[in-house]
């Protein structure tokens, strides 16, 4: 018969053996505990990150923050449902409307997951962009090299009450990888990028992000 304390360790099936080797079993007991307060130590200090990472991401003024005109205002409806299915992994990813960096521009999509992606999958909002075939693509400089900005607005009535999350990717923070920023070619589709850990996803639902049950997003290319 195995003894009770074989999920701490214990090897040993002897029938009689548990009262006479208590301090074998307490020394088991407390490296198991020790061992469960280094993982919550761990998960902790996780949890710390992603939080510092959000509130880097949050923005201390309001909603007028960006002095750039987004090229991409992207209303997203019916959130609670978008969350839902992307949950079950039915629909995982929102796509928005295609759209130009500028007048002849780079010709760009932006892709949202409602319930994450990845990592932070079921915590984190995440957001991506991805560089597609377009009309003037013979006349642009090549590998993309633009600076990125992704926005979630906040839809308070009043103004200076807004605190929008707001991402920025400088061109020193765009992929290396050239199977990102290179001239695409229909054959041959670039890899999106962007930022998995957005926001949290309980800062958006039922909050004034998701107002009306809808959350707005702005890109801009600049």
């Amino acid at each position: 018969m195995s003894c009770k304390f074989v999920e701490v360790g214990c090897d040993i099936s002897k029938p009689d053996h548990e009262e006479k080797r208590p301090i074998k079993h307490l020394t088991l007991l407390n490296d198991e505990m020790r061992s469960m307060q280094r993982s919550f130590e761990k998960l902790a200090e996780t949890e710390t990150n992603y939080i510092s990472e959000f509130n880097s991401n949050k923005t201390i003024v309001n909603g007028l923050q960006s002095l750039h005109t987004p090229q991409l205002l992207w209303k997203i409806k019916n959130w609670r449902d978008k969350t839902r299915l992307a949950r079950l992994r039915l629909e995982p990813w929102q796509l928005s409307p295609p759209f130009y960096s500028e007048p002849f521009g780079y010709h760009l999509i932006a892709m949202v997951a409602p319930c994450g992606y990845s990592e932070g999958f079921g915590n984190s909002l995440a957001i991506y962009i991805q560089i597609i075939e377009g009309e003037f693509d013979g006349i642009l400089k090549w590998p993309f090299s633009k600076n990125i900005s992704f926005t979630l607005y906040d839809q308070k009535p009043e103004l200076l009450k807004r605190r929008n999350y707001h991402f920025e990717m400088k061109e020193n923070d765009l992929p290396k990888n050239v199977e990102y920023r290179r001239q695409p070619k229909k054959d041959i589709p670039n890899q999106p990028f962007g930022c998995m850990r957005f926001c949290p996803l309980n800062a958006i639902i039922g909050s004034s992000y998701a107002d009306n049950d809808e959350i707005i997003i702005g890109i801009n290319v600049f």
